[in-house]
């Protein structure tokens, strides 16, 4: 999950599709990001594989592959080259490849560097004429100068507004005044991304260097909207002052009309989720392991970024899923290695921990004996009066059911093959590994707790305990 990984077809060991790969193998760095990244995997015969992510070499990285190689039979112009994809095409990538470069040699760590120095994609330097309001005639010097890249298929990123002259030896006798500068595309001031319209600032001799580059506007950067594309879009700037030449500019506050249906404001949902402080403060009450257990408060400062910070159910994100997964569990496994407030004894009373797995959940009532506390606790499940558990939340049956039935369960009885074991069958069971048909399940008393501990987790961890 967050890692990369490499294959590379050689010679030796001759495999088809470039096994054995090579991974960063750092789960707890978290090198691979769903966010836009650098990567370069480098691959000669007498060093083997190495990773770079973002410039930076991985360097606990051991290639796999037993012996120095060429690729010289391994390779032949039949191949086809395929980016994000199989080329049965049954295997999509739905991510955003911005370059891609093939090297017909390794790659030195300062060329990597340099190339991720310089970022990915083409960017270009876009020079706004100014001179007209600084009474240059017939010699245009004067320009506001922007790093442009199309950000996407849909936008543009402008970056770094900068006021240069191209005479070298050219110095601002007086401060040039610029304020509220906008970004026109097609004829028209662009209806979003005019970050700079608050901008008031000078160019003056004490901060123009032409040297460096001229003197930097502002150290923002903001998206525009593409309309025609590059080979057409056409921009243009409008400043509310520049050196004293000035344009009246007033945002234009949009009508909407009135409907009687609409309601006075937007309609909130009545379903929200705990945020951050609130999903570590209940694991503990859920679990009585405390947020202050050593152990639980390292991995909370790992991940309490990566924790909702707002109630909204809309914004919820699969890495939050992921910090729960990893405070739960921790809080699960102190529970079980009795470092909690609660002994697991009195935790779960009548449960065996020193029997062996195939035996400690032989019958539904020793897997009872695991969930009925763990959804008393996370559920508020009233044991005694059904009648007062709440309703707004699974049936807690069917909760039970997915994690600890011995029986198989079905997700719809109208659809076929959607058939699958509990949680706790699942991890009782084995699955062979070929060319062998049959395997012996895990059979002791370690499994036990390791069972125990990922069902405390799951239903801890789950939309029970989240939304609220």
């Amino acid at each position: 999950m967050y890692n990369y990984e490499a294959f590379n077809r050689v010679e030796t060991p001759a495999n088809p599709n470039g096994e054995p790969f090579l991974s960063t193998g750092q789960d707890n760095e978290e090198l691979a990001q769903a966010s836009l990244q650098h990567v370069v995997v480098n691959y000669d015969p007498f060093n083997g594989r190495s990773i770079y992510v973002n410039g930076q070499l991985v360097n606990n990285l051991i290639d796999p592959v037993a012996s120095p190689s060429t690729i010289t039979n391994a390779w032949d112009d039949t191949f086809a080259f395929i980016l994000g994809n199989e080329i049965s095409g049954d295997r999509p990538w739905t991510g955003q490849i911005k370059m891609v470069a093939l090297h017909s040699h390794p790659l030195t760590p300062a060329q990597i560097q340099q190339n991720f120095d310089v970022g990915v994609g083409q960017k270009f330097f876009l020079l706004f004429y100014v001179g007209h309001h600084l009474g240059e005639v017939g010699n245009p010097e004067s320009f506001i100068m922007f790093e442009v890249a199309q950000f996407d298929s849909f936008s543009y990123l402008f970056n770094k507004p900068t006021f240069i002259n191209l005479n070298s030896g050219w110095t601002p006798s007086a401060d040039i005044d610029i304020k509220g500068l906008r970004i026109g595309i097609n004829g028209k001031e662009a209806r979003a991304g005019q970050a700079y319209a608050n901008m008031d600032t000078a160019v003056t001799a004490a901060g123009y260097n032409y040297a460096l580059g001229g003197q930097e506007l502002s150290s923002l950067g903001t998206i525009v909207a593409l309309e025609k594309g590059p080979a057409s879009d056409e921009f243009f700037l409008t400043f509310e002052d520049f050196n004293g030449s000035l344009k009246a500019f007033s945002d234009v506050v949009p009508s909407v009309a009135n409907d009687p249906t609409d309601p006075a404001s937007p309609v909130a949902s009545d379903i929200g989720m705990r945020t951050f402080e609130e999903i570590n403060s209940t694991i503990a009450q859920i679990t009585g392991v405390p947020v202050t257990n050593t152990a639980v408060d390292s991995v909370y400062d790992d991940y309490f970024q990566q924790l909702p910070t707002v109630e909204a159910i809309d914004a919820f994100l699969p890495s939050h899923q992921m910090a729960i997964a990893q405070i739960a569990l921790t809080s699960c496994s102190e529970l079980v290695e009795n470092n909690g407030s609660i002994s697991r004894a009195a935790f779960f009373p009548g449960f065996n921990f020193g029997t062996s797995s195939q035996t400690a959940f032989d019958d539904q009532l020793e897997r009872d004996a695991i969930i009925d506390p763990l959804l008393t606790r996370a559920m508020n499940v009233d044991q005694t009066v059904p009648a007062n558990n709440l309703v707004s939340q699974p049936a807690e049956q069917e909760v039970a059911d997915l994690l600890s039935s011995p029986i198989a369960q079905d997700l719809d009885p109208a659809l076929s093959g959607d058939t699958y074991d509990s949680l706790i069958s699942e991890m009782l069971s084995c699955t062979p590994v070929a060319p062998a048909t049959t395997c012996t399940p895990i059979d002791s008393v370690a499994r036990t707790a390791q069972i125990v501990k990922a069902v405390c987790a799951v239903a801890t961890g789950g939309a029970v305990m989240l939304v609220q």
